[in-house]
C-alpha cells in the first residue's frame, strides 16, 4: 500500500534509479557497470540522470569516481533512505536497474514493481519469479553492459512499453508477492 504510482512526482528529464548497499561487500550490486553504462548513455540522452539510494564503505569511492569523470550532474548520491522519503524516489524516477550479478530475493524490484516502475534486471536468483521478460520488464544476462544501455534506451524512448511494463510490474505484485495484514 505504501509504494504506489503518483505521476505527478516524476522528474522533467529522465532518471534511472539504482537502490543497493554500497560496501565492499556489496559490488555485486553493479553500481560500477551502471557508472559505465550512463558514461555512453548520455551520448544518446544527455539529459539521462542516474539516482544512487544506499550507503556504506564504499560510497566516497563511488562519488570520487563520479567526481573525477565529471559526471555530478548526472549521477547523484541520496545515501539510505526509508520510509516515505524511499516511496518519493520510486515515484520521482522513470526506470529501476538492478544491475546485481547476485541476488536471493530483491525486495527493491517488489518495490519499483509495486511503485509501478519499469524494472530492468539481471537473471540471477528469483527475479526471473518476478520478471518476465519483455512482458512486465526486461531481464538480461548477468554483466551483459551492451544490452543493459540499450534496454535503457529503449525504455527511455519508449514510453508506452515503460507504462506497459510499469502496469504490469504492480499487477504481478499484486497478485503473488502481497500478504493480508
Amino acid at each position: 500500500k505504501r509504494f504506489v504510482k503518483d505521476v505527478s512526482m516524476k522528474t522533467e528529464y529522465p532518471s534511472i534509479l539504482f537502490v543497493a548497499g554500497l560496501g565492499k561487500g556489496e559490488q555485486y550490486k553493479g553500481l560500477n557497470l551502471l557508472i559505465d553504462s550512463i558514461i555512453e548513455i548520455r551520448k544518446t540522452i544527455p539529459e539521462i540522470v542516474l539516482n544512487v539510494v544506499g550507503d556504506g564503505d564504499m560510497r566516497e569511492d563511488y562519488e570520487l569516481r563520479v567526481e573525477k569523470l565529471h559526471m555530478e550532474d548526472s549521477i547523484k548520491f541520496w545515501g539510505r533512505l526509508n520510509g516515505q522519503k524511499l516511496v518519493e524516489k520510486y515515484q520521482k524516477n522513470h526506470i529501476l536497474v538492478s544491475a546485481s550479478t547476485n541476488e536471493s530475493f530483491s525486495m527493491v524490484i517488489l518495490e519499483a514493481m509495486s511503485s509501478s516502475l519499469p524494472v530492468i534486471a539481471f537473471d540471477v536468483g528469483s527475479t526471473a519469479q518476478m520478471i518476465e521478460n519483455g512482458e512486465n520488464g526486461f531481464l538480461l544476462s548477468c554483466s551483459d553492459e551492451s544490452d543493459l544501455r540499450n534496454k535503457i534506451i529503449e525504455l527511455i524512448k519508449n514510453s508506452e512499453l515503460a507504462k506497459k511494463f510499469g502496469t504490469l510490474g504492480r499487477n504481478k505484485v499484486e497478485e503473488k508477492f502481497t500478504w493480508g495484514v
